[in-house]
């Protein structure tokens, strides 16, 4: 298990602040919006897939970033940036389906955090974290929050599948 030490490496907070800022820099990139996700969306073939790929591609984005980021920071702060990226996204043009299967997503990701709160000191990249909250004391509360992120992905990719 690696802990976190009292002393913070420069190395490493430059790292983290690095990887804020590269996460700030792709939804700008990829365009954010203050609307939030449960606005009404337009439910148009070719704009709804592309919309869809979109902010599939940002989520992957991001996703890369927090799995990294508590290598540096906590875990309970690698989801919050993660979660709040997702919410910046602008999810005009996707179907009401995806928009709430996203919203869920984020939901059970904000869920997770007040367990992984009691986790702080851990650090290593999040799936390695995982694994080792998977066989902790808190083994049966982690594996129900997990399988609620596994539910709302299957939710996102089945939405998905209706514009296919």
């Amino acid at each position: 298990m690696v802990k976190h030490s009292e002393h913070y490496d420069k190395n490493m907070q430059s790292d983290f602040i690095r990887q804020g800022i590269g996460m700030g820099m792709i939804l700008c990139l990829f365009g954010c919006s203050a609307s939030p996700v449960t606005d009404t969306q337009q439910d148009d073939g070719k704009a709804s897939s592309s919309c869809m790929d979109r902010i599939i591609a940002l989520d992957d984005s991001l996703g890369r970033l927090r799995n990294h980021s508590c290598e540096q920071g906590s875990l309970s702060e690698s989801i919050s940036h993660y979660a709040n990226g997702l919410e910046a996204l602008d999810y005009s043009g996707c179907p009401e389906a995806f928009v709430t299967a996203f919203h869920n997503h984020i939901q059970a990701w904000r869920a997770i955090q007040p367990f992984t709160v009691s986790y702080s000191d851990l650090r290593g990249e999040m799936h390695d974290l995982f694994d080792e909250l998977a066989r902790s004391p808190d083994s049966l509360a982690f594996q129900s929050h997990l399988e609620q992120i596994w539910s709302t992905w299957a939710e996102i990719e089945k939405a998905m599948q209706v514009i296919e």
